[in-house]
């Protein structure tokens, strides 16, 4: 199951296979400080949702 995020620069969704996700963690870079980002094994995503909320989102994608 691919999950859905909305990436903060472009506004656009980004559908991520959970199995791809390597670390979740909040920017400390001054520009983005405080975004989530979500670590793949090609890149990193930007995101606005809190991070709890993604680690619940691709842990539930993981296991359900």
């Amino acid at each position: 199951m691919l999950v859905p995020f909305k990436e903060v620069e472009s506004g656009n969704t980004v559908f991520v296979n959970p199995e791809r996700v390597v670390a979740i963690f909040i920017a400390a870079d001054e520009k983005h400080k405080g975004k989530t980002v979500i670590n793949l094994t090609n890149g990193n995503l930007l995101t606005d949702v809190d991070q709890l909320e993604a680690v619940g989102l691709i842990n539930g994608a993981l296991n359900g």
